[in-house]
């Protein structure tokens, strides 16, 4: 959401990483409804950015750690990263179903 925000979309977006790491105690329930809505809102925000980009602007570059690329490899990496953490929430659910 960042890179897309900040690099695509120009736009502002403030990220406060300290907030991510607090102590929430909340249902099974509360937790599948935050995911849900929040993975909804992100992908569609995607979509929707990715839909109203011209050909051009998805050549358009911006500096990420010091090197140029491109938007097209800015959204190439989000979806990487993305996976990433796919495979983290995966595992975890591994080791907490063990057997089953």
């Amino acid at each position: 959401m960042e890179r897309i925000h900040k690099g695509i979309c120009n736009g502002d977006y403030t990220r406060n990483r300290e907030d991510e790491f607090k102590h929430v105690y909340v249902s099974k329930v509360e937790v599948e409804k935050m995911v849900m809505d929040q993975f909804q809102f992100q992908f569609q925000f995607v979509i929707d950015t990715i839909r109203e980009m011209s050909e051009e602007s998805l050549l358009d570059t911006q500096f990420v750690r010091g090197r140029e690329r491109t938007n097209v490899e800015i959204l190439h990496q989000c979806a990487a990263h993305f996976s990433e953490h796919m495979g983290q929430m995966l595992y975890i659910a591994k080791l907490c179903l063990k057997d089953e």
